[in-house]
């Protein structure tokens, strides 16, 4: 876990943890549900080298992020979410016109189905979560230019499932506006494949156990009864999801474990989160 992970999520438990006067945010029984985007910075997690010409990471992007859920006339919600980040080509690394090359493109695409579990307190409402996660990361490299097309790309997808458990909550500060916070973690289970395009580039496949962190931390403003817009930081990180070492050779096989991380602001419109006190 990295150490950003862990100080965002301790972080955010121990704000909402905080007691004081103000009155539980729970969501009311009925539809929720939140729709976010968010700027991917360009700290992406692990480089990956190509025999030993250099190593480069995926440039800057974007991502964003979508859940619909209902709480029943108790505790109990069920939610499904998604979340989809794409970076843009990075650094170039090797001398033109035959050997620059670089990370061309990567994305992760997140799909969960949960079940929470709200309950108020003196101090804000909490709704711890558990469920599954069904995660597919793809990155592809290439040189510049691809001279002959088709000569010297390759690309790389891995899929995983898995449990993920977690929580939600939020503290109001005072009026509508609320400290809110959360975490996550997943243990996803898949397979890494990489594929060459032509018979110069390599190509291989491995088992692969991912694990998943998330943490946010941000404000929220009710702006009318149930409606919210938030914005804050988020961290959505995954781990042993691709091969750092590409192989572009027949003989080279890809190998390592990779970490992308994507974080950055966020901003989104929320329904019933918080809800009216109660």
């Amino acid at each position: 876990m990295t150490t950003l992970c862990k100080a965002l999520a301790v972080g955010a438990l121990g704000a909402l943890m905080w007691t004081g006067m103000a009155q539980a945010q729970v969501q009311t029984p009925g539809w929720f549900g939140e729709i976010n985007g968010m700027y991917a910075g360009t700290s992406n997690g692990s480089a990956i080298n190509s025999n030993n010409v250099g190593s480069s990471t995926p440039g800057s992007g974007a991502a964003g992020s979508i859940r619909l859920g209902y709480r029943f006339n108790s505790p109990w919600d069920l939610a499904i979410g998604a979340f989809y980040a794409k970076f843009k080509d990075g650094p170039h690394i090797g001398a033109p016109p035959v050997n620059e090359w670089s990370v061309t493109g990567a994305s992760i695409f997140n799909l969960d189905g949960e079940a929470g579990y709200n309950m108020g307190f003196a101090w804000g409402g909490l709704r711890p979560f558990f469920g599954v996660r069904y995660q597919q990361v793809q990155h592809q490299m290439g040189y510049h230019p691809d001279s002959p097309v088709g000569c010297c790309e390759n690309s790389t997808t891995t899929n995983g499932f898995g449990p993920r458990i977690g929580f939600d909550g939020s503290y109001r500060l005072t009026g509508p506006l609320s400290l809110i916070g959360g975490a996550d973690f997943a243990v996803l289970f898949g397979r890494a494949v990489e594929d060459g395009i032509a018979g110069n580039v390599a190509n291989g496949s491995a088992d692969r156990t991912i694990y998943n962190y998330g943490g946010h931390i941000g404000l929220d403003w009710e702006v009318m009864p149930l409606w919210h817009i938030a914005a804050g930081y988020r961290v959505e990180a995954t781990s042993g999801s691709f091969f750092t070492d590409e192989g572009f050779t027949p003989t080279g096989l890809p190998s390592g474990s990779g970490n992308r991380i994507v974080q950055g602001p966020f901003a989104g419109v929320r329904y019933n989160f918080g809800g009216t006190p109660h």
